[in-house]
């Protein structure tokens, strides 16, 4: 391997190295938590509102007393996001890859 393409590979590596680093801190301030990825997070922040994983357990469908709509994706993941229709957002729903809906309310 010549010099010319180990210096191009190496720079590659560490820019590759940055993206990834970069990406995990701008998701870290989004979820609060490394391991965002991993398991429902234990907070969210849309639209200027931040919200906190209440200790409700998950449910197998959203509560039928309110509407509600998918306005958002949680990103890179792209599960859905639920906001009460006709309602101020305090407590949202997020289905997770399991599936589950899992309730966050608004932090105080």
């Amino acid at each position: 391997m010549s010099e010319k393409v180990r210096s191009r590979l190496v720079i590659a590596s560490i820019v590759a190295a940055t993206l990834v680093v970069t990406g995990f801190t701008i998701l870290y301030t989004q979820y609060d938590t490394l391991g965002w990825f991993l398991e429902p997070p234990p907070k969210m922040h849309f639209g200027g509102l931040g919200y906190s994983l209440t200790s409700i357990p998950p449910t197998t469908g959203l509560p039928g007393d309110v509407s509600w709509t998918p306005q958002r994706r949680m990103l890179p993941l792209w599960y859905r996001v639920f906001f009460p229709v006709d309602r101020d957002p305090t407590s949202i729903y997020v289905q997770w890859r399991d599936g589950l809906f899992y309730q966050y309310g608004t932090q105080d």
